[in-house]
């Protein structure tokens, strides 16, 4: 006997109940969980340094939140903050610490070894977000003894058996660790992390750069550069970009990974008397990096070749990365002078001679205001198209660096003898001023300061002289006087 055809209605059914089932393993896949705000350094993994959305100048201080530095002489204070939702995250010596972005009141603390403060960054793993940072100074802590180290030679063997450095994540709603062992490195970590999709990237002072699986913490490559990083490791194109310190005999050198599986894609010894490097910024298809022999430069992405130079007044070398936005360059050199370059070219657009030195603080671009934090506790708005001041604090004479965007102020970090965070909101009872640089003459100026003293002196002159001139006569005699005094002969 056949076996009867399947009918219509049956096979409705069934592919009624198959797509139910793919419905269903859908719907229970975990949704990627959204990072917003200002997740890592410079706020994305090229570190461009420019706000999407955060108040405009005037401003005023909003709150302030103190974090009592540590280590030798309690100098080692906070480092670059990120954002992630209502809160400001930041790495202290032996704490991470977060903050309300609307008041400045401790959200919550959780502790980590001691280490060097570098920034952290905020990363998805299916439905949660997990904050990645790096800890310990292996076997050499800094102290105050003139013959201490902050690094120790690593022992032979695999990842795991070296020194005590590692790379771990926490889970931002329960702070809870996220991995089942924290990835341990080869040696201390001074770069912070980077996180591009689902990979996070991380350097040591030996020169070797890590990349690590977000969700589990396990190593997905290791490639190692030729000379020691301190600065964040710049990921765009399927790209990973170092900028390798020079030392009394090598120059700097920047080089490029291939994000997929690490090996080499270029290395490129950079000419000159480069030795010290700022972190990498990309943009455009370029790298752009600050260099100790004062000049500002731009690289191929793709081949690493060197496209321009252009030279500033001070060394760049200051951890102080460039910022980019469009077809501006903008970077701030040791000494307080703020450029503006044009991307493709690396011609000066414009400067401002702020005088106040910068220390590891990059330009945040905000709109259209360039924003710096200097070491004498000024903030300064500069207009992006014309490079007037347009604003600035009267300083509190303590350190601020690191500013940092959110919807509601501009945060820095702040040091000296209240160390932590100070945020700056819009003051909408400011005012905004434009001052040409001091380095530059401005005409309209000029002439009403030239007026302003010209004509006080002129009615000085006039009223002095009356009296002056009845005593001591005209100067010359004209010829009817000359006459006159010919007859009275």
């Amino acid at each position: 006997m056949d076996t009867p055809r399947p009918t219509a209605i049956w096979l409705g059914a069934r592919l009624a109940a198959a797509a139910a089932v793919v419905l269903g393993l859908l719907g229970s896949a975990p949704a990627l969980a959204q990072v917003e705000g200002w997740p890592q350094f410079q706020g994305d993994a090229a570190h461009t340094g420019v706000a999407a959305a955060t108040p405009s100048p005037p401003y005023r201080q909003a709150w302030r939140f103190d974090e009592p530095g540590a280590g030798p002489a309690h100098a080692l204070g906070l480092s670059a903050p990120v954002v992630a939702g209502p809160a400001i995250i930041a790495v202290a010596p032996r704490a991470v610490v977060a903050v309300d972005a609307s008041s400045g009141s401790q959200l919550w603390t959780v502790n980590r070894d001691f280490g060097p403060s570098v920034s952290p960054a905020v990363a998805a793993s299916g439905k949660h977000q997990l904050l990645l940072y790096t800890e310990g100074f292996g076997g050499h802590p800094p102290s105050v003894s003139p013959s201490a180290t902050a690094s120790v030679s690593p022992s032979p063997g695999p990842i795991g058996r070296t020194v005590d450095s590692d790379l771990t994540a926490i889970d931002l709603a329960t702070h809870r660790p996220a991995w089942r062992t924290p990835l341990q490195l080869h040696e201390v970590s001074r770069t912070g992390v980077t996180v591009d999709g689902d990979t996070a990237f991380v350097g040591d002072n030996r020169g070797n750069v890590y990349a690590v699986d977000v969700s589990t913490g396990e190593l997905t490559w290791m490639a190692k550069t030729g000379g020691f990083l301190m600065n964040a490791l710049a990921v765009a194109d399927g790209l990973v970009v170092a900028s390798v310190q020079g030392n009394r005999t090598t120059r700097a050198h920047l080089e490029a990974f291939k994000e997929a599986d690490g090996s080499r894609a270029w290395d490129t010894e950079v000419q000159g008397a480069a030795v010290l490097a700022s972190s990498p910024a990309i943009a455009d298809g370029r790298v752009l990096v600050g260099y100790s022999d004062q000049t500002v430069r731009s690289f191929g992405l793709s081949d690493g070749v060197e496209q321009w130079s252009t030279r500033v007044n001070s060394p760049l070398f200051s951890l102080t990365a460039p910022a980019v936005a469009g077809e501006a360059l903008v970077i701030t050199d040791l000494a307080g002078q703020v450029y503006r370059l044009d991307l493709r070219t690396g011609t000066r657009v414009w400067d401002f001679a702020l005088n106040e030195p910068v220390v590891r603080s990059p330009t945040l671009i905000a709109g259209d205001h360039a924003l710096v934090a200097t070491a004498r506790g000024t903030l300064a708005a500069f207009d992006m198209a014309s490079g007037n001041l347009v604003w600035r604090n009267d300083g509190t004479g303590s350190i601020l660096r690191s500013l940092t965007p959110t919807a509601e102020a501009v945060v820095a970090v702040t040091g000296g003898p209240r160390p932590g965070l100070v945020a700056f909101e819009n003051d909408p009872n400011g005012q905004l001023v434009s001052i040409v640089t001091p380095t530059k003459v401005d005409p309209v100026r000029f002439v009403g300061a030239y007026a302003l003293a010209a004509v006080p002196l002129a009615l000085l002159l006039l009223v002095a002289g009356r009296p002056l001139r009845a005593r001591m006569g005209p100067a010359f005699l004209d010829e009817e006087d000359a006459s006159d005094d010919e007859g009275g002969d």
